[in-house]
């Protein structure tokens, strides 16, 4: 799930805002319910978190809006007011609702679910500061920002008057604000703040340095620091609580103590929650399946932008995480590949190749015990990076040795292994590897960061030297590729290669001659922007087999046909995807699904018919409501129909405004918001009828909303 960024504990349900979506832990029951985007949340990434009056949670998200989740109705409602600001805080206070953000605070009224105003600027602070704390405490509304501390009487008339605002600049940045009991306290740069009623005014309650996080424990205030927990006695007499723990947030309320880690819950004064079993970050890279139906995901790209986490592993029931505190070799993985055996080989950047045969014991391999060389600019023997591992036909073992060349092994551990070098595969010294695929040509394509597609024919015996061939694929060769960064590349088509760029995605028909080498282009397709692509840039290639290729792009999911045809990129505005960002795929061919791996949780989605299937067994539609814009591109998507149904759009009053057919085994449509005379829509209520081929219909309705 992700970081935890806030809890709120209600009766015998704690629950936690984190980077992956919304956790619920039921004390009493001692289980965990994740919910995320795909639940209907408006984001994953949640910040902040607070119940009201009436037992329902409200969450702020990082640029995704506000969201109520309805306890009664168990469903969350979302709010797309506060989209693009990043909600750091909420205070519930009667019918009023403070919401801290980056550019100040606003005041939704949750009996109406609208914003009444906006207050950008307290007193001498500068205007726009962001808010990192908000709290209601005697008849004021009180603010922590980077700047220092800002109060106001809630009965002024005019609070987005700046000098409304009474303001404490000294103190520095303020990140934390508690109400206990009849006291309101502050963290800010160097200490604990506490303000007098009745001097007016804020006294240092006690100096412990930078702290974090504000809590609660057995009735009294608790301080999250570096050094560890500190807990109040009375007046200015604190001590310190032992614990250990990356520790990221603490709870407001109950007598124990509920602490965030980045490794999920734990408690002070309370049994022990179970392990969450879930994953320490929500990117999802590199993937593969073991015999077992095992999903293996590697934690890091191979630019090395987030922290190293080690290897995933999700059972179908919970994720175990495999590092060196467990015994991997490498928390540095960047690629996952089973052997014919069913053993894991994971790619590090680094350590070479970890090995975990079937006992579950894990092995290594690198340039003292193998053919695998290290890096040669800068001159580092033993700092040996793999980019990528696949597996041929024939059971061999290929591996994307940076700076040093191509190599293939027979297994582990490895009778035969042979090095290609940079010079025998067409690189230059200290040039890089990226990503690999072989074709079912027995064809190596080796993608580059810099330098394009290296087409490597080992001659047919992999592990002797002599009658390779390389034939290297840039803008040089043929400008139509658009970028020599080779970002992904899939070939299941002898004759023909996908390769994704940072620029667009290519299908590439070629003819090639073993004997003589001759190497031409039949035909080469391009797909950028102007023909569908949402993003340029291609992270993943994988097809499935319905026919389909499916090309991972930054800004979401776009389907093709194998004969180059584009049919759709799918988006979270009109797919169940949790996340445009996606970052790695997956074909599971035993389940027909599909593993999406985006960079904000990772997504299992049923290949029907040669389309996504949504995940609701009845139809639906959405998003809901469609949201019409000059500015925006939004269709809507009616799913979980009949096959090859016909569906009929109408407005409230009865009158038909389009006319949809559902392709030949697929069951969605999706509709752009015009009419048959291709004018938008107006504002309001509609209402579609599918009828499946039998004659037999299914009805919905749904909202839109047209922005003027």
């Amino acid at each position: 799930m992700g970081v935890i960024n806030e809890i709120v504990r209600i009766q015998d349900i704690v629950w936690a805002a984190t980077d992956g979506g919304v956790l619920r832990y039921d004390v009493t029951k001692r289980s965990y319910t994740r919910f995320t985007r795909a639940d209907g949340l408006p984001g994953n990434e949640v910040l902040s978190a607070v119940s009201d009056a009436d037992g329902n949670l409200w969450f702020g998200t990082n640029g995704d809006g506000l969201s109520k989740f309805v306890v009664s109705a168990n469903r969350f409602e979302s709010f797309s007011t506060f989209r693009e600001l990043e909600l750091n805080d909420l205070v519930a206070d009667g019918d009023h609702l403070y919401v801290a953000n980056n550019v100040g605070i606003s005041l939704f009224l949750m009996d109406v679910e609208r914003v009444a105003e906006n207050y950008r600027q307290f007193g001498s602070l500068p205007r726009d500061s962001a808010v990192a704390a908000v709290a209601v405490f005697g008849g004021r509304v009180w603010v922590g920002t980077d700047g220092g501390l800002a109060w106001a009487n809630l009965a002024e008339s005019n609070l987005q008057d700046p000098q409304a605002w009474s303001t404490a600049e000294r103190v520095g940045n303020v990140t934390s604000l508690l109400v206990a009991s009849d006291t309101l306290f502050a963290a800010a740069d160097r200490s604990i703040l506490r303000w007098d009623t009745t001097l007016k005014r804020w006294l240092t309650e006690v100096p412990l340095g930078t702290v974090t996080s504000l809590g609660m424990y057995d009735g009294s205030v608790v301080a999250l620091r570096k050094e560890g927990i500190s807990h109040r006695l009375s007046r200015g007499n604190w001590t310190t609580i032992p614990f250990s723990g990356n520790v990221r947030t603490l709870s407001r309320d109950g007598s124990a103590l509920w602490i965030g880690t980045y490794e999920g819950l734990t408690v002070l004064g309370d049994d022990q929650p179970p392990p969450l079993g879930d994953t320490p970050a929500n990117h999802f890279y590199q993937m593969t399946l073991s015999g077992d139906g095992d999903l293996w995901v590697a934690s890091m790209p191979n630019d090395q932008t987030v922290p190293p986490k080690g290897v995933f592993q999700f059972d179908r029931t919970r994720w175990w995480v495999h590092d060196r505190t467990t015994g991997t070799p490498s928390d540095l993985a960047v690629a996952v590949e089973t052997d014919r055996f069913d053993q894991l080989w994971v790619g590090t950047w680094a350590h070479g190749v970890a090995v975990l045969d079937t006992q579950r014991r894990w092995h290594h391999l690198n340039q003292s015990n193998s053919v695998l060389r290290g890096i040669t600019q800068p001159d580092a023997p033993t700092f040996v990076v793999v980019s990528d591992i696949e597996r041929d036909r024939h059971g061999n073992l290929w591996l994307a040795n940076v700076q040093a060349g191509l190599v293939v092994m027979d297994g582990f551990p490895p009778v035969l292994s042979y090095l290609n070098t940079q010079q025998i595969i067409g690189l230059a010294p200290g040039r890089d590897m990226s990503r690999l695929a072989i074709g079912p040509d027995d064809l190596k394509w080796i993608g580059t960061p810099q330098d394009g597609l290296i087409m490597f024919d080992d001659g047919g015996t992999p592990f002797e030297g002599g009658d390779e061939r390389a034939v290297v694929l840039n803008t040089g060769f043929d400008p139509r590729l658009g970028s020599n960064r080779v970002t992904a590349v899939y070939s299941n088509e002898a004759g023909v290669v996908w390769i994704g760029t940072d620029n667009g995605l290519n299908r590439v028909r070629y003819r090639y001659d073993r004997l003589t080498g001759n190497f031409e282009i039949s035909s080469w397709r391009e797909y950028r922007l102007q023909h569908g692509l949402l993003s340029p840039v291609i992270t993943d290639i994988e097809g499935d087999t319905e026919g389909n290729i499916w090309a991972a792009t930054k800004g979401g999911l776009t389907q093709l046909k194998a004969n180059g045809l584009l049919v759709l990129t799918y988006t979270t505005a009109n797919s169940p995807l949790i996340d445009n960002r996606i970052e790695s795929l997956l074909y599971d061919r035993d389940e027909g699904e599909l593993w999406v791996g985006t960079f904000d949780g990772l997504a299992r989605i049923q290949i029907s018919g040669g389309s996504i299937k949504a995940a609701a067994p009845n139809a639906s539609a959405y998003p809901n409501p469609l949201r019409l814009s000059p500015a925006a591109s939004t269709r809507l998507t009616i799913s979980g129909i009949p096959e090859g149904s016909s569906v009929s759009i109408f407005s409230v009053d009865g009158h038909l405004v389009r006319q949809l057919e559902a392709f030949y085994r697929e069951n969605s449509v999706t509709w752009d918001g015009t009419n048959e005379d291709g004018r938008v829509v107006s504002s309001g209520v509609f209402y579609y009828v599918a009828t499946d081929l039998q004659g037999s219909s299914t009805r919905g309705k749904f909202a839109v909303i047209r922005d003027r």
